[in-house]
This record gives structure tokens, C-alpha cells and sequence, in this order.
């Protein structure tokens, strides 16, 4: 993973190979979303992918690919608007389509359409697990809704929070940075618990000249805590 500064905004980039098997595979390498074609003859797909990608469609039978003009003519099987981008035949080379800014795109299969729901819908933009239209579609199944949104984003408003984080990584961003502060600041603030009966015996045992050098232990110990709780407490703020 790797963390990006955009402005006031952190965004955290997955790893760039996603994998989804739905009967066939749904496959990200980079900035490239390559589809299945084959696996929407079965039912449809919902599929979210960054602004950044392009979508590459690959099948093995003999379908044909159009994009569909909006979304009523994508629910409705209606072809009269729509373009065509491949003509059926196997495509296993893939026919690659570009979002250009699109925050909605619509493909289908003329031949099998009304009949199979032979299509994809495109949801483009946002972040990872961010509810958009993909992710409540009814045409598709639970399982078919597929998010290659690689984009976690964090800290809004300069960084003062993390109310902008995605759901899945939101309290996996705040555990783990509150166990790295916190574990720190404790280390220092409470060394290992010494029993009562050692207590006894290195005070019995201890010279006065040891003694001061355990009472200065003490003073820096305090004088850390007079600093760094103020820290933690700002620092549980922030986050």
C-alpha cells in the first residue's frame, strides 16, 4: 500500500492487482479493469473502478459489445442509440474502452440482452467501498458487485480527521495508528511492574547514593508525563 498527499487530503493506493471470480474473472493490473465478458451472459455485473482506468473487455464466445447511450436504454435492452464497439466474434485480445470522465458507463451483448441480462454496468470514480450506484443496483446479485476502487481517502479538511477514511479501512487506519502512539507513550509513562516483595528488598538494599539516582529517575519520569500527556491527549484529538 502507499500513502499519497492530494491537497488537504491523504489518499491511501492498494495494491495494484485486485482479483474477483465470478464464474470467470474480473481482473485489475495497474490502471487496466479487465472484464470477462463472457461472465454477464449468466446476469449482469456492476462493476466500480478509479477515474484514472480503463476497461478492457474480453470474451471467448461470440458476443458482441456496445456501450449503451444512458441508463434507461441499458435497463431496457434498447439498441436503437446505442454504439457499437465490437462486432460478435471471440475477442480474446480484449477491446479496450477509456472512462474520459464518465461517472457512469453501460455495456451489453444485443443477442442475449432481454433474455440473459447479458450486461455491465460501469460506476467510475469515489472510493474504495463508498456506496454509489454499483453497490445497491438491483439488476445485479450481491456477489456481482464487484469494487476495483483502489483509493482509500483520509484525512478531510487538512488532515484533522478521519471521517473521509472508507469503511473497511476506517478503524484499521484508527487502531493502528492509536497503538503506535499509545503504545509508545506507555512504555515510557509505565515501565515494567516491580513486585512488592522486590520493592522491599532493592529499597533494603539500597544506598543512599542509589537512592538519589532512583529519586532522579523518578523526577524525569514525572517531568516526561507532565509533557507527553498533553500530547496524547491532543493526539487522540486529532484522530
Amino acid at each position: 500500500m502507499m500513502l499519497k498527499l492530494c491537497g488537504s487530503r491523504a489518499l491511501l493506493l492498494l495494491p495494484a492487482a485486485f482479483s474477483a471470480s465470478i464464474g470467470g474473472s474480473i481482473e485489475r493490473s495497474g490502471s487496466i479493469v479487465s472484464i470477462d465478458f463472457d461472465v454477464p451472459r449468466r446476469g449482469p455485473l456492476c462493476v466500480s473502478v478509479d477515474e484514472t482506468d480503463s476497461l478492457e473487455f474480453v470474451w471467448e464466445e461470440w458476443h458482441n459489445l456496445h456501450s449503451m447511450p444512458d441508463e434507461e436504454s441499458y435497463a431496457a435492452c434498447d439498441f436503437s442509440e446505442a454504439t457499437l464497439l465490437a462486432k460478435a466474434a471471440p475477442n480474446p485480445a480484449g477491446h479496450v474502452v477509456t472512462t474520459n470522465g464518465e461517472s457512469a458507463m453501460f455495456f451489453s451483448c444485443s443477442k442475449i440482452c432481454s433474455r440473459n441480462g447479458h450486461k455491465v454496468r460501469v460506476c467510475v470514480g469515489g472510493y474504495g467501498e463508498e456506496e454509489n450506484a454499483c453497490s445497491v443496483a438491483k439488476e445485479c446479485a450481491a456477489d456481482r458487485r464487484i469494487d476495483l476502487r483502489r483509493r482509500i481517502e483520509g484525512f478531510e479538511s487538512g488532515g484533522t480527521n478521519s471521517s473521509g477514511f472508507s469503511r473497511r479501512y476506517a478503524q484499521v487506519a484508527n487502531d493502528t495508528i492509536l497503538n503506535g502512539v499509545i503504545g509508545n507513550i506507555i512504555g515510557i509513562l509505565d515501565p515494567p511492574e516491580v513486585t512488592n516483595d522486590e520493592m522491599l528488598k532493592n529499597l533494603a538494599t539500597t544506598t543512599s547514593g542509589s537512592t538519589s539516582i532512583f529519586n532522579t529517575k523518578t523526577a524525569k519520569i514525572s517531568s516526561i508525563k507532565i509533557v507527553l500527556i498533553p500530547v496524547l491527549i491532543l493526539t487522540l484529538h486529532v484522530i
